[in-house]
C-alpha cells in the first residue's frame, strides 16, 4: 500500500500533534512497561489499582485468581504489591486473599498497611505491606447482630471509616450509617472490631418531593460533602456537613462535580441557566477564600486534591483519540494550571498520601512521577 504526499503529510501532522509533546511534560517520571510486569508474571490489564503507598515507593493492586484449584479453596482474589527503587521495578509481592468476592480496599495514610473488604461486606482483611502478613480481623457470624460494611471505605489520619448498615439477630436492617472501624488486637491474631456510629446517613441525605441528593463525597467520620437539588428554586446547593452542622458552600443551576478534604474543596459550577457558563473553583473550607481555576467552559474531569489540599490535578479528555491531558495547580501559585501530562492514554490516576507522587495506569504501562 502506497501513501500519497497529502496523506503522508496528514499522518505526520497527527503523530507530531499527539505524541511529540508527550516528551516535554512531566519529565520527572519513569515507566514500568507491560513487558517489565510480565517478567514477574503480572498482566497489567488484569490489575485493579488500589493506590500508591504513603511515599510513592510502591503500588498496590488487586487481581482475580484464575487457577480453579485455588478458587475452589476460596481464594478468588490476590494482592499485588509493585515495589520500585531508582526509577525501576525491583520486586512484585503476591498474596492470595481468603475471600470469594472483592468489595473495596484502602491504604492507611499513616503506615504501610491495607484494609480489604470482601464477601459482600461480611469480611475484613488487614495486610502489613512491609512484611506481607495477612490477618482476618472480622467476619460476619450468622444469627448475631452486626454491621454489613461497604461499599465506601476511607482512611483519614490513621482512622478507618466505612458506610454500611446495621442489622439485628434476624438480619433485618437497622439503619444506614457512616461508621468508624475500631480495631483492637486483644491477643496475637485475635481482634475485637467495633463499628462506631458517626453519621446516620438518613438524617443527612433527606430526599423530599421538592429536593434530592445527587452526589456525595466522604472526608472522615464526622465530615462529608454533598449536593442537594432544590427543584422549586431550580438550584443545586453544595453542602458541607461537619460535626452535625450543615453549611452551604455555594449554589448554582448545575453543581455536580466536587472533591475535597478537611481543608480544601474543588468544584465545578454553572451559576445561571442562561447563559450557561461552566466555572471551576478551589475553596478553603475554613476561610471560604476562593481561587478560580482554569478557563470558563473547559470540561475538567477526574479531579484530585492532595491530602493537604495544596495540589490539584485535573484532566481534559480527548474522547476521539482516547487520550487525556493532565494539569497540576499548586496553592503557592494560586492554583495556576500547568501542564503535567500531554495526550497520554486514558487510565486511572492516584496520588500518594504525602502529595508528592502520582501514578497513571494504562494498558501498556504504569507511569510513576513526581510533581
Amino acid at each position: 500500500m502506497r501513501m500519497n504526499n497529502k496523506n503522508c503529510q496528514i499522518a505526520i501532522f497527527w503523530i507530531v500533534f499527539l505524541f511529540i509533546p508527550c516528551f516535554f511534560y512531566g519529565q520527572n517520571f519513569f515507566l514500568i512497561s507491560k513487558a517489565d510486569l510480565e517478567k514477574h508474571d503480572v498482566d497489567i490489564k488484569k490489575l485493579n489499582p488500589v493506590n500508591l503507598s504513603i511515599d510513592g515507593s510502591f503500588f498496590v493492586a488487586g487481581e482475580g485468581v484464575q487457577d480453579l484449584e485455588r478458587r475452589a479453596q476460596g481464594f478468588t482474589r490476590m494482592l499485588r504489591v509493585l515495589r520500585f527503587s531508582k526509577k525501576s521495578l525491583t520486586k512484585v509481592d503476591t498474596l492470595l486473599l481468603p475471600i470469594t468476592q472483592w468489595v473495596n480496599a484502602v491504604l492507611s495514610d499513616v503506615k504501610n498497611e491495607v484494609l480489604i473488604l470482601g464477601n459482600h461486606g461480611t469480611k475484613i482483611l488487614r495486610v502489613n505491606l512491609d512484611t506481607m502478613e495477612l490477618q482476618t480481623i472480622w467476619e460476619h457470624k450468622k444469627g448475631k447482630a452486626g454491621f454489613k460494611i461497604g461499599p465506601s471505605l476511607i482512611c483519614d489520619r490513621g482512622n478507618y471509616y466505612a458506610t454500611g448498615w446495621f442489622y439485628d439477630e434476624q438480619q433485618f436492617w437497622q439503619g444506614d450509617y457512616l461508621v468508624q472501624v475500631g480495631i483492637k488486637e486483644e491477643k496475637k491474631g485475635q481482634f475485637e472490631v467495633r463499628f462506631l456510629k458517626r453519621i446516620k446517613l438518613d438524617e443527612v441525605f433527606i430526599n423530599k418531593e421538592e429536593e434530592f441528593n445527587k452526589a456525595h463525597y466522604y472526608i472522615s467520620g464526622t465530615e462529608l460533602l454533598y449536593n442537594m437539588v432544590k427543584i422549586k428554586e431550580r438550584k443545586t446547593h453544595l453542602l458541607h456537613y461537619k460535626n452535625k452542622q450543615i453549611h452551604t458552600l455555594d449554589k448554582g443551576f448545575l453543581l455536580d462535580v466536587f472533591i475535597g478534604n478537611s481543608s480544601k474543596i474543588f468544584y465545578s459550577v454553572v451559576y445561571d441557566e442562561k447563559p450557561e457558563i461552566l466555572q471551576h473553583f478551589v475553596m478553603d473550607l475554613k476561610t471560604k477564600k476562593k481561587w478560580k481555576i482554569g478557563a470558563d467552559n473547559e470540561y475538567y474531569t477526574y479531579p484530585f486534591l492532595s491530602p493537604k489540599g495544596d495540589k490539584l490535578l485535573v484532566c481534559v479528555l480527548n474522547e476521539k483519540y482516547k487520550v487525556l491531558t493532565v494539569y497540576v495547580g499548586k496553592e503557592k501559585d494560586n492554583y495556576r494550571l500547568d501542564k503535567l501530562l500531554h495526550n497520554v492514554p486514558i487510565g486511572p490516576m492516584h496520588i500518594s498520601a504525602d502529595g508528592n507522587v502520582y501514578s497513571l495506569m494504562t494498558p501498556q504501562y504504569l507511569r510513576i512521577g513526581n510533581f
